[in-house]
């Protein structure tokens, strides 16, 4: 009988323990990362390419042409600085751009071509007159009229390598640095006419102000895309530059008159140029914009971005110029220097853009 009760005794322990293993909880999954998630993006490769139609303004105080002459009162006299003012102008942007594929990294190349053309006029009205920056005296009281045009060359090529990082579900960045190459142009030709003092001989004087600076450095930034709907983001680029190249100027001074001709020559021509000389122009780029991108069935994708951009070279433009003639010369009867000084100017553009592209 003992030995009955222990069996069932056992055998009772053993039934009463498998439920207690059939319905014990699983153990509990690790607990989610907490915070910002970060990792490189799995990207498809290909190759994309795209184009730019850019509307930018130059801006920069090398085309500054003449001052306008307020004279009286005598003791307060004023004097209005003339500037050709450019607008937007059409210019381009080209690139190519290759991914490679499942490593968040990529290569690019692109070309940014602009080229502008601006005029301005000013006519002195009764009691003022118009003179140069070296001779805005009594001896160009005369003066009237004057009118400019400036014209800038821009070109710009951009090789760099990036590396995607992905911030969640909705912001991406690219991390890039490579080499930058700039070719700059700038030209202010202004031409000043009316009546040498004291004659009644009309004469025309037009001045030819030419800059030029080409230069290559590196370039390093980042361009950030955060999703704001699916297909719709915002961006946005910020880039820094260093280069180093060569700066050369030169003006030319011709001047026309019954004056000029009275002493032998059919016209007064003088020339400044100034050796070529090593600039390191330190450089700022960035944009602003939206984009809306679509996905075709064979995984190709097209984008279309709207936005804003500028860019700005710190002391690239270089211009050597009369700053004040010898005394007693009339504007008019020829350009004689007494002292000459070299300016150094930022240049700057800024303007909206339209970029399409597309990814193969």
């Amino acid at each position: 009988m003992k030995r009955n009760v222990k069996q069932f005794s056992l055998v009772a322990l053993m039934l009463g323990a498998i439920p207690l293993g059939a319905y014990a909880e699983p153990p509990m999954p690790p607990a989610p990362p907490m915070g910002l998630q970060m990792y490189v993006p799995n990207l498809d490769g290909g190759y994309e390419f795209n184009a730019s139609i850019l509307f930018l303004k130059p801006t920069n105080r090398y085309f500054d042409y003449a001052v306008l002459t307020h004279p009286l009162p005598a003791l307060g006299p004023t004097w209005n600085v003339q500037t050709v003012d450019p607008t937007e102008n059409p210019g381009f942007n080209v690139g190519v751009r290759y991914i490679a594929p499942g490593t968040g990294r990529d290569v690019q190349l692109n070309w940014t071509h602009e080229h502008t053309s601006d005029s301005a006029g000013a006519t002195a009205g009764p009691g003022a007159f118009i003179g140069t920056f070296f001779n805005t005296g009594p001896l160009a009281v005369d003066t009237s009229i004057a009118n400019a045009t400036g014209t800038t060359h821009y070109d710009v090529v951009n090789f760099d390598a990036g590396q995607f990082v992905q911030f969640g579900n909705h912001l991406q960045t690219r991390l890039f640095a490579g080499l930058t190459g700039l070719a700059l142009k700038e030209e202010l030709v202004a031409t000043l006419s009316g009546i040498v003092v004291n004659t009644t001989a009309y004469y025309t004087l037009t001045t030819n102000n030419i800059s030029r600076y080409t230069g290559m450095g590196t370039r390093f930034g980042s361009r950030v895309s955060y999703d704001v709907y699916p297909c719709i983001s915002i961006i946005g680029q910020m880039a820094g530059s260093v280069l180093v190249g060569t700066e050369k100027s030169n003006a030319t001074y011709t001047t026309i008159s019954p004056v000029v001709a009275a002493g032998g020559l059919p016209h007064d021509n003088q020339f400044v140029q100034a050796d070529k000389s090593t600039q390191v122009v330190p450089a700022l780029d960035a944009k602003l914009g939206l984009s809306y991108s679509y996905m075709f069935r064979n995984q190709s994708r097209f984008t279309f971005e709207i936005g804003y951009q500028a860019e700005t070279y710190i002391n690239a433009i270089t211009i050597y110029q009369d700053t004040c003639d010898v005394a007693g010369t009339p504007l008019g009867s020829g350009v004689f220097v007494l002292t000459m000084g070299r300016t150094v100017s930022d240049f700057t553009n800024h303007g909206p853009y339209l970029n399409f592209s597309y990814k193969i």
